[in-house]
């Protein structure tokens, strides 16, 4: 069975996006996160 693979530059670029995707999910989390807190912080401020 013959396995054919990519050429070195399509892998670099497919592994370049998957990096830049990472980075990317992790700022949306970061985001998420914060307003999170915020969220919380604000809630009894302005309902209680």
């Amino acid at each position: 069975m013959e396995l054919r693979l990519p050429s070195i530059e399509k892998q670099e670029k497919f592994a370049d996006f998957v990096a830049l995707t990472d980075k990317s999910k992790l700022a949306i989390q970061q985001s998420v996160e914060k307003l999170q807190m915020l969220k919380a912080k604000l809630m009894p401020e302005y309902f209680s």
